[in-house]
């Protein structure tokens, strides 16, 4: 490929170069280069131009990540909370009542009204702890989806509580673990071990 030396400031050209026939540097025409290869080349691009672009491009980057860390963090800081009652001993077969309160912390404005597109995750393996009597309100609808069981309730109310019975199948400290989330904001999860006794015996009179 051939190379030309400025004869103005002395960097060297290649006929690759989009400049060429002049000057990528300071924009001088080549003395040994042949006609322009592009005929709608007119002038000589010079350096200060293509840092200008190059800057513009990384500020459009910047302003973009800005904004995604910007949806993050909104997400991050509008906490869903949920305030659980849940009895601390239960007895196999015995119907236990799992009450489900629901608030939040946010900093978004206007984000005190109804929870959207409510959601309930339960496990799929505390169904070999536990028997699932009934959830309250009744879900909209009801999937199995990998490991867990989820249940779309869709707009709730925040003064609205979930109920769940549930009916113990084994004694032992049993695993129970739920997720709750809601649209635009972040997921709540809990996890605990619940003890659960046997079954009462009746004595003979």
């Amino acid at each position: 490929m051939k190379k030309v030396v400025c004869p103005a400031c002395g960097l060297v050209n290649l006929e690759k170069f989009v400049t060429y026939p002049h000057c990528a540097a300071c924009g001088a025409l080549l003395s040994s280069a042949s006609a322009p290869r592009l005929a709608w080349w007119k002038r000589p691009v010079r350096v200060t131009l293509w840092a200008t672009i190059l800057g513009l491009c990384c500020a459009a980057l910047g302003i973009a990540g800005i904004l995604v860390a910007s949806e993050t963090r909104r997400l991050e800081e509008n906490q869903l909370v949920v305030y659980p009652q849940i009895p601390r001993r239960l007895r196999v077969g015995q119907i236990a009542y799992l009450r489900l309160g629901l608030d939040s912390i946010e900093t978004t404005a206007g984000a005190r009204g109804a929870f959207e597109a409510l959601e309930l995750r339960l496990p799929r393996s505390l169904l070999k702890d536990f028997t699932l009597i009934s959830i309250s309100p009744l879900p909209q609808q009801r999937i199995q989806r990998g490991g867990g069981l989820y249940f779309d309730f869709g707009r709730i109310e925040r003064e609205q509580n979930l109920a769940i019975a549930l009916r113990p199948l084994r004694s032992g400290n049993r695993r129970l673990s739920f997720s709750v989330s809601a649209h635009k904001f972040s997921p709540y999860t809990w996890s605990g071990n619940l003890p659960v006794r046997e079954r009462a015996t009746v004595s003979a009179p």
